[in-house]
């Protein structure tokens, strides 16, 4: 024994179904009304006293990952490499 003939159920599915269509929001995805700005690109600072790592087997290539750099010692205020 059933609670409802066709019809009522078929009105039932219906509005379920068009609830459920409205709680989704209805897609659409909706645009900005604010205006479109241009990024500001970003500029890198100069770095000094910076060396650049190598890591590597090192100069006699018996180790393994083991950081190394190459530095030149100068006088102080001369301009000399």
């Amino acid at each position: 024994m059933t609670c409802f003939n066709r019809p009522v159920r078929l009105l039932l599915c219906a509005l379920a179904a068009s609830a459920a269509l409205v709680g989704c929001g209805g897609g659409g995805g909706g645009g900005s009304s604010a205006p479109a700005t241009t990024p500001t690109p970003v500029t890198t600072p100069v770095l000094t006293n910076v060396v650049p790592l190598v890591v590597d087997g090192g100069p006699i290539g018996n180790t393994v990952n083991v950081p190394y750099a190459t530095v030149t010692v100068c006088q102080p205020g001369s301009q000399t490499q």
